[in-house]
């Protein structure tokens, strides 16, 4: 299972339309059918039927939830990922030689923090 797949699947969800779906991902309807066909095949079963308007199996409706937890959390994980690289709420970790004399320092990081 492909993330890709995924997120055409939920488009298609959320319009109810292959066209309207293929639109809002800016891929080629065909391209769009073909993987949410490979995604049914994965899955065992239909998830759609298409017969002017979409619509959603029972196996649709109930892997929906599923997939769009899914998607979700995979996109949770990129924006921290994002965040991190970007230091944006990143734990700093700073080590001192017990040379230097770690109290003279002290000021200087209370005032960074």
């Amino acid at each position: 299972m492909e993330l890709y797949q995924v997120r055409y699947f939920l488009a298609l969800c959320e319009t109810l339309n292959f066209t309207r779906a293929a639109e809002n991902c800016n891929v080629s309807q065909p391209s769009l059918t073909r993987a949410i066909q490979n995604l049914e095949a994965e899955l065992g079963g239909r998830c759609s039927i298409a017969n002017g308007n979409a619509h959603l199996t029972e196996l649709g409706k109930l892997m929906h939830p599923y997939l769009e937890q899914t998607f979700g959390q995979a996109e949770a994980a990129k924006a921290r990922a994002k965040d991190f690289s970007k230091l944006i709420d990143t734990p700093l970790g700073i080590g001192v030689m017990c040379t230097i004399g770690s109290t003279k320092l002290m000021e200087l990081f209370s005032t960074f923090q």
